[in-house]
């Protein structure tokens, strides 16, 4: 054997035992995804497939699902919670995520007369929020509606669902996708509208899916929802997952100047503008009192005002911001997990009552 043969010999055994003990390590570290699990099994799962991940996450049925699957889709109105003085009872409705859920809840610890429901959806962008109260505002009692806009997800008002977007830790729920179109919104509604559907669509018709996703989510990529088959190496997975991460960066940054302030690029910022001021003129049909919180997260200092401020205020659209309340670019007002601060949710409760009594 001549010397370039026996080199070539040696590579590709070496490849193969390479290989081997990837896929070895990989059925001992993490044999299989899972959202709970020791730091070190969830570090190398990240990287599994999307369509892997969903898969576990639905279950067989909505009972055995995971409570991350379930979140979002709100098939029918949330049950409101009552006030604590029924005599004085004011009826609030927050259209939302976890942040204004967190100022809902911290309103309803200053206020014995509110009555809290909460319409969210995990990280949910506005497109998921608008679609929401535009469906179920007829069925509310609502005296008073808040819509929560939240800086960090206002780009994902280009997606469809909340796994393409948060793909390490994926919910289920997916959302209309609006485009701007001759100066109006137009409305793309996704192949499921509950958890069922959901999952009988990833299970029996996952090519519909891929090719709705491709067709209407920005945030999709082919390479971290698919090839499941190859879950089973490490290496794959850790490249999976810096892909996606550069995937989601690379999306953000034609979404955003150097500056911090948001682009109207594919008409975000006519989309989303359009979508606030639907909802305000559908809560005057209503004659319900509506406003919108605009809640800059860390990293977004001032960018919603900037944004739809001075749009708002034109159209007389109430609104408040938490640049009022919070400077954003101040670490320590931020929890590890990027909410803000418990005090700081009580200091926006109190600014959004001293608006609303005004």
């Amino acid at each position: 054997m001549n010397p370039l043969s026996r080199f070539l010999r040696n590579l590709g055994l070496s490849l193969l035992a390479l290989l081997a003990l990837d896929f070895a390590i990989g059925r001992f570290l993490s044999p299989s995804y899972r959202l709970q699990g020791g730091s070190l099994e969830r570090y190398f799962g990240y990287g599994f497939s999307l369509q892997n991940k969903l898969e576990r996450m639905v279950g067989t049925n909505d009972s055995d699902a995971h409570p991350l699957a379930t979140a979002g889709w709100n098939t029918s109105l949330p049950v409101r919670v009552p006030a604590r003085e029924p005599d004085c009872e004011t009826r609030y409705t927050f259209y939302g995520m976890s942040f204004s859920n967190r100022i809902a809840n911290a309103l309803a610890e200053q206020d014995p007369c509110a009555s809290i429901r909460l319409v969210a959806g995990p990280g949910a962008p506005l497109s998921h929020s608008y679609s929401e109260y535009q469906r179920l505002h007829d069925q509310d009692d609502a005296e008073i509606v808040v819509l929560g806009v939240l800086a960090s997800s206002l780009a994902k008002n280009l997606s469809t669902a909340h796994f393409n977007s948060a793909f390490e830790a994926p919910g289920a729920h997916m959302y209309p996708r609006y485009r701007w179109l001759n100066g109006e919104l137009v409305e793309t509604m996704p192949p499921a509208k509950s958890l069922d559907e959901f999952r009988t669509l990833l299970n029996s018709d996952v090519e519909r899916l891929k090719t709705f996703l491709s067709a209407h989510d920005e945030y999709y990529s082919p390479l971290v929802f698919a090839y499941p088959q190859f879950d089973k190496s490490i290496v794959v997975r850790m490249l999976r997952r810096a892909y996606g991460q550069s995937f989601k960066r690379n999306l953000l940054d034609d979404f955003r100047t150097s500056d911090g302030r948001f682009t109207n690029k594919n008409n975000l910022l006519d989309i989303s503008l359009a979508m606030l001021v639907g909802a305000a003129r559908t809560a005057e049909q209503d004659d319900v009192r509506f406003i919108v919180f605009l809640i800059n997260d860390q990293g977004f200092t001032e960018s919603l005002d900037d944004a739809f401020a001075q749009d708002l205020s034109a159209r007389d659209v109430p609104f408040l911001s938490s640049t009022s309340i919070i400077d954003a670019r101040n670490v320590s007002n931020f929890l590890p997990d990027g909410h803000f601060q418990p005090t700081l949710d009580q200091e926006l409760a109190n600014a959004l009552s001293r608006f609303l009594s005004h």
